[in-house]
């Protein structure tokens, strides 16, 4: 008897295969779009190559990251730092009405509560490690710079803070038939209450 201990493969791992497969096969994809399917795969190389075969189907071997995000119903980045942002700033018309937007193409509110809840999370990560823990997020460094400038923003407290009501909203999404209440109320309680910044905008 054998005994064979698996570990996650990473994004990075993920998607340096995927190029190369893409190359071979001829297959044109935008780098957003390899890196979306690298962290959906979730450290699977099989549901990599399988959400890969599926959309060079679909797309007739021409893949952008609006096919990916497409397909699995995930929430753009572009919609969680733009949510993110308003939140800071305090204002609920605008956060309310980029989830509107995102409503009306289609995406899942409970993806979209999963998504900012790991949003928070790589900014509470970057907020207490910078440097030292910044391999805990698995982005581009780009898109790690980006966070940090949403979490220069607040303190480690009030992310913690925004984290729980966002996991809260998430459990009372389960009861009830109504995802989208819940969820402006979550808003509202965040823009409302003054666990934003202080020093941002009215």
């Amino acid at each position: 008897c054998q005994r064979f201990d698996f570990k996650r493969i990473s994004v990075k791992t993920l998607k340096d295969n995927l190029v190369a497969i893409s190359k071979k096969e001829i297959i044109n994809i935008e780098d957003e779009a390899l890196f979306a399917i690298s962290k959906a795969a979730q450290g699977s190389f099989r549901d990599a190559l399988s959400i890969l075969d599926q959309l060079g189907a679909l797309s007739q071997r021409t893949i952008s990251s609006e096919d990916v995000y497409s397909m699995l119903g995930l929430v753009e980045l572009d919609y969680l730092f733009k949510l993110t942002d308003y939140l800071t700033e305090k204002n609920p018309i605008k956060a309310l009405s980029v989830v509107n937007e995102i409503i009306e193409k289609g995406k899942d509110l409970r993806q979209l509560n999963k998504n900012i809840i790991e949003h928070f999370r790589n900014m509470m990560i970057i907020k207490i490690g910078e440097k030292q823990l910044e391999k805990l997020v698995e982005y581009p460094s780009a898109i790690k710079e980006m966070l940090w400038q949403q979490a220069s923003k607040f303190e480690v407290n009030e992310i913690i803070k925004i984290i729980e009501l966002f996991i809260e909203n998430q459990e009372t999404a389960r009861i009830t038939e109504n995802l989208r209440f819940p969820l402006e109320v979550t808003i509202a309680k965040i823009t409302a209450s003054g666990i934003a910044p202080k020093s941002s905008a009215p």
